[in-house]
């Protein structure tokens, strides 16, 4: 179903750029959806590395692998939930690699591997101390530590090279590490600020003695100013100057602080050792609703890659809601003292506590975009097979299908296609491919060969709405302006008065067909090949604009409209829901139902889901691919599959059906 043309009835904004990164696929698959299971007998090359240790060469023996508790992350689904890796070890940093997650912890470094493989780095292969406190990965794939007791240690290809007192830094005990985009370090230590270019060690003038100061925390922003806070309050560097104590730092007079962080909007956020939460509006601290909550120390602030923020604290982990802070059950994580946040872009979300390592899998979404073979990220309809094979029709990239290796084989133009714009898909009386097209009429896929009709072979015009199947998977093509039309060897005209732009139809129990429809009656009805007639008078209902109609098992009727909500028809009266009644947004693109009989709509923002008492709706928020749903189907296992405008989203509904 669509319309090029029509611009949704609703405040909600339209986004249609693919929302799932590069990143997002590389960590999802190769992060978060991997088999983690510990190996005893981990074993690195036969040659072993030589690792440089303040300026000694010394031979760098096997990583130890202790016995870790086996977790198995699901390849397959997952619903919203977590993994603990390592429930033994008191964590206090996290980073994310492109194909590992690194730890620092109180006895060492911990790397997990994408393989499921894990290895432990300590003093005695070369780390100034295993103490580790921190940790960083810069863009060439040098790790960073920093330690408490020996200073900082980086390695690169293989090799330690450590910063101690002796090397220039002013404490050797190391509290954070930032790297600025040119690969420059920076440093907060038990004595204030360093950075480190091109290996050397430079102390950063502060001002009101911040260089006497144990700096706990700093960060860096994109345009290069640094953060940081110590028991003086909070201070910023901007690039080339000396730091300065910024506005309101009285404030942490009773409540030092504790943590720092940058939202999405790159907005500062400060949390004190008491609990309590400020952000930075102009030159004022606000205190935040979560100062209210009864919590502990704050100890990281970072938001996820939906622009949610996340506040870890010594008593649980909690994200923000629209309205309020949420908090994590306690029986999710292994300890409730949680140190360290980390997430990159679609990843999820990397938790360090102190009995181990968690990440939160999924959320309930597998997501696919154009790095797993789609030529387009935007979806507008989605298909299935009799045996479960997924087909997408996409706008600019043409048709594809999942193939067993989990990878989409597209066709195009290349291959033939009239166009690679694909508004609407069924299955033929031959399982062949019914594709409809905005100005290029209908294509029909057999064998590798394409068929088109348009008006020269009897459509009104060439503008296709819809197509489906009807019964003995007859096809079925809904035109813009003129009408709908069946096909048997020749297009069959199924017109009546008025206007018919037909957006979307289904068929009954008893082969009743009935037809959303855009501009003119909201919805007609036939008995196949008697005559036509509306169904509900224009005057009766919010919106003469029909996107979408489905008829459920006893035959009553849920009719999406263009910005008036969804309509339920039983039989007798109408029932109107719309995002007061708690609908993601009130355009409906689609309509369907699972075997429980639940009702899931897609909608302009986002998917909504009925149990006969109330909704629930999820987004990107919760790991939808994109927003903007046009299309919803679901598999003969109960998966449902969502057609999005950021990707295809693969949905396991046992864990979110309301």
């Amino acid at each position: 179903m669509a319309l090029p043309q029509y611009q949704p009835e609703s405040d909600e904004p339209r986004n249609f750029r693919p929302l799932i990164s590069v990143m997002s696929i590389l960590l999802l698959i190769g992060a978060l959806f991997v088999l983690i299971r510990a190996r005893s007998t981990n074993q690195l090359a036969a040659s072993p590395p030589v690792t440089e240790v303040a300026g000694d060469i010394v031979e760098q023996p096997n990583f130890s692998a202790a016995e870790l508790p086996a977790v198995t992350l699901a390849t397959d689904i997952v619903h919203e939930g977590w993994e603990t890796l390592g429930d033994s070890d008191d964590i206090y940093d996290v980073a994310l690699s492109q194909d590992a997650v690194w730890v620092a912890t109180g006895s060492g470094v911990v790397r997990w591997t994408t393989d499921g493989e894990f290895e432990k780095v300590g003093s005695e292969h070369g780390l100034a101390s295993g103490r580790a406190r921190t940790i960083a990965i810069a863009a060439d794939g040098t790790v960073w530590v920093g330690t408490l007791g020996g200073g900082i240690s980086a390695l690169t290809a293989g090799e330690w090279t450590t910063w101690g007192i002796a090397d220039g830094l002013p404490s050797a005990d190391i509290y954070d590490i930032e790297i600025t985009a040119d690969g420059n370090i920076w440093a907060a230590t038990g004595n204030g600020v360093v950075e480190i270019t091109n290996g050397s060690v430079n102390a950063i003038a502060v001002g009101m003695d911040l260089n006497n100061q144990l700096i706990s925390d700093i960060l860096l922003r994109r345009d290069g100013t640094l953060w940081a806070i110590s028991q003086l309050g909070v201070f910023r560097r901007d690039v080339g100057s000396s730091f300065v104590p910024i506005a309101g730092e009285s404030i942490f007079t009773n409540s030092l602080p504790s943590a720092i962080g940058l939202d999405v909007d790159e907005q500062l956020w400060v949390g004190t050792l008491t609990g309590e939460l400020f952000t930075l509006l102009g030159d004022t601290w606000a205190p935040d609703a979560f100062s209210a909550i009864d919590t502990e120390k704050i100890n990281a602030i970072m938001p996820d890659a939906n622009g949610i923020l996340w506040v870890a604290t010594d008593d649980g982990v909690y994200s923000q809601t629209e309205t309020d802070w949420e908090k994590i059950t306690s029986g999710t994580l292994p300890s409730e003292a949680t140190r360290a946040i980390a997430s990159a872009d679609g990843s999820g979300l990397w938790f360090g506590t102190r009995q181990g390592l968690v990440s939160r899998v999924g959320p309930q979404f597998r997501t696919y975009v154009t790095e797993d073979g789609l030529e387009s990220n935007f979806i507008q309809d989605l298909i299935i097979s009799a045996d479960d094979e997924v087909w997408v029709g996409t706008l600019d990239g043409g048709i594809a299908t999942l193939d067993a290796d989990d990878t989409w084989q597209s066709i195009t133009a290349e291959d033939n296609l009239t166009t690679n714009d694909i508004w609407s898909m069924t299955f033929g009386p031959d399982d062949e491919l019914w594709l409809g097209t905005q100005g290029n009429g209908v294509m029909v896929l057999a064998d590798d060969d394409v068929t088109t009709y348009t008006a020269a072979d009897g459509l009104a015009n060439n503008t296709i709405n819809v197509v489906m199947s009807g019964p003995s998977q007859t096809p079925w093509i809904g035109t813009a302006q003129n009408g709908l039309y069946s096909f048997d060897d020749e297009f069959i005209t199924q017109d009546y008065d008025g206007r018919g732009n037909v957006f979307d139809l289904d068929f009954d129990d008893t082969n009743t067909l009935r037809t959303a429809v855009f501009d003119g009656d909201l919805l007609r009805t036939v008995n196949t090949g008697t005559v036509w007639r509306p169904i509900v008078a224009e005057n009766a209902l919010p919106s003469e604009k029909a996107l979408s109609v489905f008829a459920t098992e006893n035959n009553n009727l849920w009719l999406g409209t263009a910005g008036g909500g969804v309509l339920y028809f039983d039989g007798l009266d109408w029932t109107i829901f719309t995002d007061a009644d708690g609908l993601a947004n009130n355009v409906i693109w689609d309509i369907t139902a699972d075997a429980d009989e639940n009702i899931w709509l897609a909608t302009g923002n986002g998917i909504s889901v009925y149990n006969g008492v109330s909704w629930q709706s999820y987004t990107t928020a919760d790991g939808l691919a994109g927003n903007e749903v046009r299309a919803l189907k679901f598999d003969s296992e109960g998966t449902l599959w969502a057609a999005t405008s950021g990707g295809v989203s693969r949905i396991s509904t046992d864990a979110i059906n309301p």
